[in-house]
């Protein structure tokens, strides 16, 4: 029996009170109860005869054990079978989730009917006329952050990694200013409809002024966008943020990037250039974040299409706006800041928060924007660059630091340096320079963990691989041994071959530089490996094939 049954029902809460009388109220009759039974059993059925063909064929999927002979130690030939196994079990996944009929067939018409309840996805809500909400924006305004045995994790650990950073810069003369971007739920509260009360809903944590404070100790400067949210959703009828997407919508994003500019220029932390812009307005119609995650049927776009009107930043002379590395300011940003600018979210390029903050400055500025891991991944490509020897602040007057500022809860903080040539590239790992292609043959030794397309929000993904024991007819006497390289494992929400390889699994593979890819492939969500790997030179795997030879 549950321990709420013996609670006293004035010590709880509304919600719970309503809960126990839903559970008290709730009787199933026999017939019923035998027709649930019935229907559980026919669907486990429908299920194991629809996908025979792909249970019959994991069989075929053999372990990779080739590592485990007898000349190994005994613990060293149980984690290479471990090995194998957990290899074996994630391949098989990942081929059922693929492949099966019934996840094809069924999971969008089970979909539409939730939503056509306001029941949305794991972490997808409905609201009020079609308005779709992130499940995790409501942490940040409702819960207390909780102590955890992660020490990297919530508003605590973020402080200190604001502080080293802001410490970092200033002992270069640079100036450190951090935007934490607030969600949807924050300013929307009245779309929300029969998911809560909207009059319920904090604006902000309860614990932000004191965060605040802590901040300006730092020496960082903290610059709060809403404000400037709050303004652009009055002049937009009550509307600041994308219906069926996470983020906010072009006019806010366009406020916020102008206001921002503004104060830096106020403060003198920044002089503004003399480059003079026009902006290009071009209709975009899109399917949402968010409205993706739903996964519905094609029949429901009235729910999932969204229209609205961007503008493109151009020179004078009508050429695109381009970052430039050599300005006085680096903008570390996440997707709010890719949301117009990277082609493959849908919501056009060119238009967005580093285009607009630049032409409002007069200058284009340098960028490091990353989806996904937004408070952790801009910082850490900071780090590994300059522990590589590539000074990206010589020069910089300013770095600006936006991220979600759901990342305050639920971001990763873990402490980082920034030390120019504090690692010496090994002479082991190959580095391809700008412009050269280069095949070769090699085995995988390590790769990154590949999610599942349906489990990503954004369409692509991009993966790490360590390869060794290359050869290359071009340089057989080469001294390089190994190589770091990044590759797309996901296209348009579907696996790419790359998906598909294995540690161990011997390729023949064209390689390019990671400097020609990174303007194109730099903004995805990628993974990263952890400790020395992710200080070598990155390459790009432009193509790959499996082989045979010995």
């Amino acid at each position: 029996m549950s321990d709420h049954t013996h609670k006293n029902p004035a010590s709880m809460g509304r919600l719970e009170r309503e809960a126990l009388m839903e559970i008290a109220a709730t009787k199933i009759s026999k017939a019923g109860a035998f027709a649930i039974t019935i229907t559980f059993i026919a669907t486990l059925a429908f299920v194991f005869i629809t996908d025979a063909r792909n249970f019959a064929n994991i069989g075929k999927t053999k372990v990779n054990t080739e590592e485990a002979e007898p000349t190994k130690s005994n613990f060293q030939r149980i984690l290479t079978i471990n090995r194998g196994l957990m290899d074996w079990q994630s391949h098989t996944e990942n081929h059922l989730f693929e492949k099966s009929i019934t996840v094809k067939q069924l999971q969008p018409i089970g979909q539409a009917a939730f939503a056509s309840l306001r029941e949305g996805a794991t972490d997808v809500m409905i609201g009020k006329d079609g308005w779709l909400f992130h499940r995790p924006s409501f942490d940040l305004l409702t819960k207390k952050p909780e102590k955890s045995s992660d020490t990297f994790s919530g508003p605590h650990a973020s402080i200190n990694a604001i502080a080293a950073l802001s410490t970092a810069l200033n002992e270069r003369g640079i100036k450190l200013v951090i935007m934490p971007t607030w969600p949807k739920t924050s300013t929307q509260p009245e779309q929300l409809g029969a998911i809560r009360s909207h009059n319920s809903l904090p604006v902000k944590p309860a614990w932000f002024a004191s965060w605040s404070k802590e901040i300006e100790k730092t020496g960082a400067h903290l610059h709060d966008p809403a404000d400037s949210i709050r303004e652009a959703k009055a002049t937009q009828n009550s509307i600041a943020y994308l219906r069926t997407d996470s983020h906010w919508n072009p006019v806010t994003m366009m406020n916020c990037a102008r206001n921002l500019a503004d104060d830096l220029v106020a403060k003198n932390w920044i002089t503004p250039g003399t480059g003079k812009s026009l902006t290009v307005a071009r209709k975009i119609t899109n399917e949402g974040d968010l409205a993706r995650m739903l996964r519905l049927p094609a029949g429901w776009q009235n729910l999932t299409k969204e229209e609205t009107t961007i503008s493109e930043v151009r020179t004078q002379s009508k050429e695109r706006w381009l970052p430039n590395r050599q300005s006085p300011l680096l903008l570390l940003g996440d997707s709010y800041s890719n949301i117009f600018s990277l082609k493959s979210m849908g919501w056009g390029e060119d238009a967005g928060f580093s285009e607009h903050l630049g032409a409002n400055l007069g200058f284009p500025i340098d960028c490091i924007l990353r989806n996904g891991d937004g408070a952790q991944a801009t910082r850490a490509e900071l780090s590994a660059e300059l522990a590589r020897g590539k000074d990206r602040l010589a020069g910089k007057k300013l770095v600006i630091w936006q991220f979600s500022a759901t990342e305050l809860t639920a971001g990763n903080w873990k402490p980082m340096t920034y030390q120019v040539g504090q690692h010496a590239n090994s002479e082991e790992f190959l580095e391809i320079d700008a412009g050269e292609i280069r095949k070769i043959t090699a085995t995988i030794t390590s790769m990154g963990p590949v999610p599942h397309p349906t489990s990503t929000v954004y369409k692509d993904y991009v993966g790490y691989f360590e390869l060794d024991e290359i050869t290359e007819k071009s340089a057989p006497n080469s001294k390089n041994t190994k190589i770091f390289c990044f590759g797309l494992v996901i296209k348009d929400h579907q696996w790419t071959k790359l998906a598909g390889l294995r540690p161990g699994q011997k390729i023949k593979v064209t390689l390019g530089s990671w400097a020609d890819a990174e303007n194109e492939f730099g903004r995805h969500q990628r993974a990263e490996p952890d400790g020395e790997l992710a200080l070598e030179p990155p390459n790009w795997i432009r193509q790959v094939e499996p082989t045979t030879e010995p």
